[in-house]
């Protein structure tokens, strides 16, 4: 909250965006959740009435909600999130952009599910339609692929230092393949 704070003292009247934490989280495990109690990204959902009154002192005009839950795979979940996201749309009717975040799930191992983007879409399109016929507004979707979009493009060229045996699991050559292209994967399958 301070920074929003300090952005009106120093720039008031200027447009900003903020970043909120729905108070739920998703993902595969707990360190890739950006979302709820565990994570330190964003402002507190239930602090809007905060934001809303440091906005009015400074006049600031807030014109981009920006929250992600995490890695998120399904329609559904990116359904539910965007569901999180429109009670503070209303709330601030100078939102015109709203960042969904990303962590769009490309498989990197054969038993992985890759995130279909066109569904997740379509399931999206409809909610946002839903918000226009209820507001008037149209708003601007953002998403962020991160890794959906370099996953398989890149090589990770290393070195072993060392190999560490934890009686339950032994880390080695093996724990970086996933890091690897999906060719050089399979290069390696056909050695083994």
């Amino acid at each position: 909250m301070h920074q929003l704070e300090f952005f009106g003292k120093n720039f008031p009247g200027k447009s900003c965006g903020v970043r909120v934490n729905p108070g739920v989280g998703s993902g595969a495990f707990a360190k890739i959740s950006t979302g709820g109690r565990s994570s330190s990204f964003g402002i507190w959902h239930e602090k809007m009435e905060e934001v809303k009154k440091i906005a009015e002192m400074y006049h600031l005009n807030i014109t981009k909600l920006h929250f992600h839950i995490g890695s998120e795979n399904s329609p559904e979940g990116w359904v539910t999130s965007a569901e999180f996201g429109f009670p503070i749309l209303e709330k601030f009717p100078t939102i015109t952009h709203f960042d969904m975040g990303g962590g769009h799930k490309m498989a990197i191992m054969p038993f992985e599910k890759q995130a279909d983007l066109q569904a997740i879409g379509n399931a999206l399109a409809l909610k946002f339609q839903d918000f226009y016929e209820k507001t008037g507004r149209k708003i601007h979707l953002e998403m962020e692929p991160g890794k959906y979009l370099t996953i398989n493009s890149y090589s990770m060229i290393t070195e072993i230092q060392d190999i560490v045996d934890t009686h339950d699991l032994s880390l080695s050559l093996q724990a970086l393949t996933p890091t690897l292209s999906q060719g050089e994967r399979e290069k390696i399958a056909e050695e083994e």
